[in-house]
């Protein structure tokens, strides 16, 4: 750097707290954006005959969707009922009344999307879940783990994070092999 400036990653963690998460904000705006935009289905692979039978995916769709709304929902149950969990359980941080009046009120739109989920048509809710995985893994699980938008959470994971990241990536997976042509 130039005599008198920061390094990079000096000056990022220099911006008041509000200036980073607008940013953030920015970032997640555009992956939502992006992701609404993309088409969803994959290039048309030749699927055997068998497939056709369950509904055309190399997962069911209609499994899915339950274990999508399950997790949600358990998940959703965590943060309305035990909160404070949420942080202690997966971050070397101690939990705020903030993060627990965030996290109770997240919880609402949780439990909301799951029971949603099982109202819609099933390609509907095939899509809807796979966009939440990825967008839910970007912005909480791995971005917990390798701190890759605005820092991350800034505290070290416990070992039990790993949990969610499977979990997501396990999600994901089976999202996209739920997919229908």
């Amino acid at each position: 750097p130039r005599p008198g400036t920061l390094p990079k990653e000096e000056a990022a963690q220099s911006l008041p707290n509000h200036t980073r998460g607008h940013r953030t904000m920015k970032l997640a705006l555009l992956a939502l954006a992006t992701a609404a935009q993309a088409r969803l289905a994959p290039a048309p692979l030749r699927k055997p005959a068998a497939l056709a039978v369950r509904g055309g995916g190399a997962v069911d769709p209609e499994f899915y969707r339950k274990f999508w709304a399950t997790t949600g929902s358990i998940y959703g149950a965590q943060c309305l009922l035990a909160p404070k969990s949420m942080t202690e359980m997966h971050y070397e941080a101690k939990s705020s009344q903030m993060t627990e009046f965030w996290l109770r009120g997240m919880s609402v739109m949780l439990l909301t999307a799951s029971y949603l989920v099982l109202q819609v048509d099933i390609d509907t809710a095939v899509k809807a879940c796979l966009v939440s995985n990825i967008a839910i893994g970007a912005l909480l699980p791995w971005n917990g783990k390798f701190s890759w938008i605005a820092g991350g959470p800034g505290a070290k994971c416990k070992p039990i994070h790993l949990f969610p990241e499977l979990l997501l990536v396990a999600q994901t997976a089976m999202g996209v092999l739920a997919l229908r042509e």
